[in-house]
């Protein structure tokens, strides 16, 4: 058994007690973890940094499963001394070469989740078992606990069945062990869902779809004139579990119906879900019509969003979610796109930075490298200080917060994923004076990754 195999703390193959219906958790990501002390004022409050509280809600939904990690080595410490019921972790820097290099962001979970299914699948062998239900989750997810995912994924087994998954966007799903295995190849699978901008015909399918998984970004239904047809590759076509085929439109045929059609027509009949809400089957609309993915209308033919490439994936998969909303499943919060707001880090590499999983920016950028010696002068304060440097190193902080703010609302901006700008969920957040959101930065981590002039 090699490293990476070996359970965290305990012996092969006993890692936890998950009965004969055994239950696994994949942890495919950065650890993300609060820093804070004190207590949380209650199970699901998002503000909570407390340390203790947070991973106590978390190791108890995972209690009576086997976790499966996959992350990198700058967070070891985290997953052998905090993150309990631990079968088997591997680091990135060890699966051959580590993570490619120039990786789009939006892809890194999905070569993770990879990572993660084979260390499972590694795990069965050894062991000589099979899981019957996985999960993946994240750590930074909002857990409001009162139960386990053992006990959950034996309530939701009759309704989820062999062919759908139990899911909250990408953030967090889990099914019966074939439809996982499905879903791990979305990596190996990504390329296929590029450039697709939507379907021919009405929307009734596609904002289903997006719907029942529960995707922030949605769908419109664009009337054509009566003498324009939409036309999609008949050979790209797949047999769906709703019934009903799915037609990719790529980007020649969008930009031909566009011309016919156009912003203001986009406007006229922008949808923010409303279609996804009626009763499925639902009826084709009458006359002729092409579904644009709303966030897709703007994009390159090489595009291909997280939470979209996901929903295609289910779809091409012959899976249909079971939206955890929907049915109340509990132990995780949907508000607040169910992610706690100190998710957000800030990546120092030896060559550059990067703000979650958004591209490197490289340290001979100018806005970079500020940024880098503004941590480096911050990382020089005393760890005991004396009363006499405290407003030092309180300017400081405040200059480091200034710093990282300017660069994500300027030159920077264009390296920060969607989801971690700024009122990204649409709530009316309280904010400081300047328009920044209040304390925004307070809430971000600095991870080092391998720089050891980082203290």
């Amino acid at each position: 058994m090699t490293d990476e195999l070996k359970p965290v703390g305990m012996s092969h193959c006993t890692a936890s007690d998950t009965g004969p219906i055994k239950v696994a958790v994949l942890i495919a990501m950065d650890i993300r973890l609060p820093k804070g002390g004190g207590h949380c004022t209650h199970p699901g409050d998002i503000t909570c940094d407390s340390r203790e509280d947070v991973l106590k809600l978390l190791n108890g939904i995972t209690k009576g499963s086997d976790v499966f990690v996959a992350t990198d080595r700058a967070f070891k410490d985290d997953v052998h001394n905090d993150i309990h019921h631990v079968a088997a972790v591997r680091y990135s820097e060890d699966v051959g070469g580590g993570m490619p290099k120039n990786m789009p962001g939006q892809m890194r979970q999905w070569w993770r989740l990879k990572q993660a299914w084979g260390l499972l699948e590694e795990f069965e062998a050894k062991c000589q078992h099979t899981y019957y239900w996985v999960y993946k989750i994240r750590t930074d997810a909002i857990v409001l606990g009162g139960g386990d995912l053992h006990t959950l994924a034996m309530k939701f087994d009759p309704k989820v069945g062999a062919s759908r998954l139990l899911t909250y966007s990408d953030r967090w799903f889990g099914g019966r062990r074939d439809a996982m295995a499905r879903m791990a190849t979305l990596y190996d699978n990504y390329n296929r869902y590029k450039g697709i901008f939507g379907t021919c015909g009405g929307c009734e399918l596609l904002a289903t779809l997006l719907h029942e998984i529960h995707s922030s970004p949605k769908s419109t239904q664009m009337p054509l004139p009566s003498s324009t047809m939409a036309h999609c590759d008949p050979n790209e076509c797949i047999d769906t579990a709703y019934g009903r085929k799915f037609c990719p439109l790529r980007e020649t045929e969008k930009k031909r119906l566009w011309a016919a059609t156009g912003e203001e027509v986009y406007r006229a009949n922008l949808d923010k879900g409303a279609i996804g809400l009626r009763k499925w089957p639902q009826e084709r609309p009458q006359g002729n019509h092409f579904c644009i993915l709303n966030n897709m209308k703007g994009k390159k033919s090489n595009a291909a969003p997280a939470e979209y490439s996901m929903a295609l994936h289910v779809l091409s998969s012959g899976l249909r979610p079971l939206s955890w909303s929907d049915v109340n499943a509990g132990l995780l919060d949907v508000r607040h796109q169910g992610l706690m707001i100190w998710r957000k880090m800030i990546h120092l590499w030896v060559d550059g930075i990067s703000f979650g999983d958004g591209p490197l920016v490289p340290a001979e950028q100018p806005a970079a490298a500020r940024l880098m010696a503004e941590i480096r002068q911050h990382d020089a304060g005393p760890d005991d200080t004396p009363s006499g440097l405290s407003s030092m190193l309180e300017r400081q902080r405040q200059d480091l917060h200034r710093s990282m703010r300017n660069a994500a609302e300027g030159s920077l901006q264009w390296a920060i994923p969607e989801e971690l700008r700024a009122h990204a969920d649409g709530d009316d957040e309280e904010t400081d004076l300047d328009g920044s959101m209040k304390g925004e930065f307070d809430n971000w981590t600095i991870v080092r990754h391998l720089t050891q002039f980082f203290r």
